[in-house]
């Protein structure tokens, strides 16, 4: 048992997308051969290689992407894929990944399965944020966006402590003071959100954690909230730091006081494939060393 959702239902896989983390000296040589092997079996395919930061603008809908690195490359490129609806295959060319299941020494294999539509595929809830700020309330563009893992409000400098007032539903509010607060998913119940405390659930689970990083009020704990939760959090006003709100950990923008932030599951999922080597059970205890002994 792979611990997550089967469906063989793929289509017809005709074009690839290959997500290639350059950063990784693995990436480019088999991005090569994969292409040289999808050729050889009737499939077109294109790689997109990047190294540090990259904006990858989607504009066929492929069939299939393919990542290569590790589970950074994966949450970039599920941003930008799960509103078209396409399945990632992750290969793991960093260490050992809670997402990247496929190892480059087996993608041959696994990507024969994948054609033949003889896979297990997750479905993995993402986050949709709105930020309003002083621009956006003038007329300004808005910004928003999608995370896989979390979307984090953290404050910087010597004082890190903000203050943070969280609507929930528009019924009830939490004022927080915080080094910050991080909402997650799922997925992201093994990152950020793990190590400030918070609970690990699994990865196709709908819901929302709201996890504040060392309140101050010790009686602040994590929430698992509802995945149909719609939060909004206000920025007060007079902080003793800078703000920034961090997306996935790999995007980062300037908050001041008066922004509102709001929160609310995305209207699309991630679809990751699997190759049922490992459940999500099997990835915990090798991750967190539960051995049921001393180390």
């Amino acid at each position: 048992m792979t611990g997550y959702m089967t469906d063989t239902n793929l289509g017809n896989i005709e074009e690839v997308l290959i997500v290639a983390n350059y950063q990784k000296p693995e990436a480019k040589p088999l991005s090569h051969s994969i292409q040289i092997f999808l050729e050889e079996k009737g499939v077109k395919s294109e790689v997109f290689g990047f190294s540090g930061k990259a904006d990858l603008v989607c504009e066929r809908n492929y069939d299939l992407a393919i990542t290569l690195g590790g589970d950074g490359t994966v949450l970039f490129a599920s941003r930008i894929l799960a509103p078209l609806n396409i399945p990632i295959l992750p290969i793991n060319l960093g260490n050992f990944g809670f997402i990247t299941e496929v190892s480059k020494d087996d993608w041959q294999n696994d990507l024969e399965r994948v054609l033949k539509g003889e896979v297990n595929l997750g479905s993995r809830m993402m986050l949709s944020f709105n930020l309003k700020n002083d621009a956006s309330k003038r007329g300004g563009e808005e910004l928003c966006g999608r995370a896989m893992n979390d979307v984090v409000i953290s404050g910087s400098g010597i004082s890190k402590l903000v203050n943070l007032m969280v609507h929930l539903d528009e019924s009830e509010h939490i004022e927080y003071k915080a080094d910050g607060i991080i909402f997650s998913t799922s997925t992201g119940s093994t990152a950020y959100s793990a190590a400030a405390g918070g609970p690990i659930l699994h990865p196709e689970m709908n819901a929302i954690i709201l996890n504040p990083i060392c309140p101050f009020t010790l009686s602040h704990r994590p929430l698992v909230l509802p995945s149909e939760s719609e939060l909004r959090v206000e920025i007060a006003e007079d902080q003793r730091t800078e703000l920034t709100l961090t997306v996935d950990g790999q995007l980062s923008y300037p908050l001041k006081s008066g922004d509102e932030l709001f929160i609310r599951k995305a209207s699309s999922a991630a679809r990751i494939l699997y190759s049922g080597s490992r459940s999500f059970y099997e990835v915990l205890r090798a991750k967190l060393s539960w051995t049921g002994g001393p180390e």
